[in-house]
């Protein structure tokens, strides 16, 4: 597909999606979490709307390590409880990634440590683990390269799944009011920006029908079909119709 096309979609939007909304305020509220390891320090200052989506991943699993932590300091000597069974109930909500038959709670931990805290707490009184409260950074591994695009399906995000092919998965995003192509290593590889600043009042009723039908045209690398799709399923103004079909003479 051109990229022109996502280029002009980009120049047009509507810059308050991405600045008015809960992800925004939920950086703004935790970005703290970031700064007190210096290995996190470079998702303190995202560059742009990917970026911010990726540092929120690593505050939901920061939250997660504290919250959980807690749990085991406050019950590990409890006689009554059974400590794992305990973590396990009073998780089922938290941001997670269902991971080869495992629960991750630290997408920024291997899948060998998450199974430590998850299915063999007791270790964490043994070494290495008893330095997992404390200085953890021998411990960290890369979360976008270890767990991939599956990091972006799960609840650690906002993001819906719309459609995928070989390389790449489709998310809608709400508070970017975008489709965001990523690729199974877990990097973007497009944005497809939605309800440009010339809609007054954009329609947003059976938005993910409406999606899937664009990101059809996508995978199909058909230009035609996936311009016209745009325009016809109302994601932009007739003025920025126009300007693509200019732009690329259809």
């Amino acid at each position: 597909m051109e990229k022109s096309i996502y280029k002009i979609l980009e120049s047009e939007r509507n810059k308050k999606n991405s600045h008015s909304n809960d992800e925004y305020t939920f950086f703004v509220n935790n970005k703290h979490f970031l700064k007190e390891n210096t290995y996190f320090s470079s998702y303190a200052s995202p560059l742009d709307a990917f970026d911010l989506i990726k540092s929120n991943i690593i505050i939901r699993a920061l939250k997660n390590k504290e919250e959980i932590e807690e749990m085991i300091l406050s019950k590990e000597s409890d006689k009554n409880i059974d400590l794992k069974l305990y973590i396990k109930e009073k998780c089922l909500d938290f941001p997670s990634i269902q991971y080869e038959n495992l629960k991750i709670y630290f997408p920024f931990f291997s899948k060998i440590t998450n199974n430590v805290y998850v299915n063999e707490v007791e270790r964490l009184n043994d070494e290495p683990y008893n330095a997992l409260f404390q200085d953890y950074s021998p411990f960290l591994v890369n979360p976008f390269d270890t767990y991939g695009v599956d990091l972006f399906d799960s609840t650690f995000t906002r993001l819906i799944k719309i459609d995928e092919d070989l390389t790449t998965v489709a998310f809608y995003s709400y508070y970017l009011s975008a489709i965001l192509i990523i690729n199974k290593q877990g990097g973007l590889d497009n944005v497809i920006y939605l309800f440009d600043k010339h809609l007054k009042h954009p329609n947003r009723s059976h938005i993910i029908d409406r999606v899937k039908a664009l990101t059809d045209s996508y995978y199909k690398n058909n230009i035609h079909d996936f311009v016209y799709t745009l325009y016809k399923n109302e994601f932009i103004s007739y003025k920025v119709f126009k300007k693509i079909c200019k732009a690329k003479k259809i």
